[in-house]
């Protein structure tokens, strides 16, 4: 080889993409309302870069995995992001850490909708039939406590209608709380006769 010159073979360097992963970020809900729309973070940048410098184009897919998740609790690694149509010049994109879904409680509500009742003939009692919405909160239970008007025993049933000595009574309703809704009551429902 002359001065100056190699005769060795040139040589190659080859440079991989650097990997970008979506982590997805933690979320929650009310029960009974419809899940969020659901995202992630990127992690993995180089050099000082971010999405913006990096020349990041498209966008991930985040959905819940595992599930069903339909009661109130928390969730660990149920959202799971995946790269889609992601795309950078030097970045290579992957799936990262799952997050948490947490389904809060409901507030429990009572809404009184009316009354029936019907005298049972000569027998000195009434059939009383309370019509309440719990809203979603369905399946928590009812009860109705019926007291008489100037003093007596209360009467606690958590099934509607129900069979009363004639009278007058204060009507109180109870939601009782569960793992999905807290509980209400409503004290003015006003009277059963």
């Amino acid at each position: 080889p002359a001065s100056g010159q190699s005769d060795s073979d040139p040589l190659t360097q080859v440079v991989n993409k650097a990997g970008l992963v979506l982590n997805a970020n933690a979320a929650s809900k009310v029960f009974g309302q419809p899940d969020p729309t659901f995202t992630y973070s990127l992690a993995g940048f180089v050099l000082g870069e971010n999405a913006g410098s990096a020349g990041v184009t498209g966008a991930g897919t985040c959905s819940l995995v595992g599930g069903p998740y339909t009661s109130a609790g928390v969730y660990p690694d149920a959202i799971h992001c995946v790269p889609n149509t992601l795309a950078a010049a030097n970045y290579a994109f992957g799936s990262g850490s799952d997050g948490t879904f947490t389904i809060l409680q409901a507030t429990g509500a009572i809404t009184y909708l009316g009354q029936t009742y019907a005298v049972a003939g000569g027998s000195g009692s009434a059939e009383v039939n309370l019509t309440v919405d719990v809203g979603i909160c369905t399946t928590n239970t009812v009860t109705y406590d019926f007291t008489p008007v100037g003093g007596g025993t209360t009467i606690s049933t958590s099934t509607s209608p129900v069979s009363l000595p004639s009278g007058i009574y204060s009507v109180h309703v109870t939601l009782v709380g569960n793992e999905d809704c807290t509980g209400a009551t409503d004290d003015e429902i006003g009277r059963a006769h």
